[in-house]
């Protein structure tokens, strides 16, 4: 099953960020809920408290114009709206790396095998610098 990405970003009025997360606690279960959603997440800028991004994830676009479409004739999108310094920015998003038969379950690529304790996402492992490794990398070996 294809996976649409949807990123929701908000510049929320300072005097309301509070209101705002805490809609969204209460609100968040029936998106959770609604056909076709896969799942949501809120993050609140570190730097910039006022701006609040909802990283989405659907079945299709198709799905999402209708949770949006019900959601505004609730009037939950304009309640929503008195509370935003502007319009917010929807954006779409596909996976364009994905290979046939790659469809993740649980996060874990089928014919890759999760070890006790190894998390085998799809996704880039990062690694991060060690003192050790800094040593390496500014004084050689």
């Amino acid at each position: 099953m294809a996976t649409t990405v949807v990123l929701l970003e908000m510049q929320v009025k300072p005097e309301c960020v509070d209101e705002v997360k805490a809609f969204f606690k209460e609100a968040l279960p029936d998106t959770r809920a609604y056909n076709g959603c896969q799942g949501v997440d809120v993050y609140g800028n570190l730097d910039e408290s006022t701006n609040i991004v909802l990283y989405e994830r659907w079945d299709s676009r198709d799905h999402y114009q209708r949770y949006l479409k019900w959601r505004t004739d609730t009037g939950v999108f304009d309640q929503m709206g008195a509370k935003l310094a502007g319009p917010p920015s929807i954006r779409y998003y596909d996976r364009v790396d994905a290979r046939p038969g790659s469809v993740p379950v649980d996060g874990v690529t089928p014919g890759r095998q999760r070890r006790p304790g190894v998390f085998s996402y799809d996704r880039p492992r990062v690694v991060l610098p060690t003192p050790s490794r800094i040593g390496r990398l500014c004084y050689g070996p």
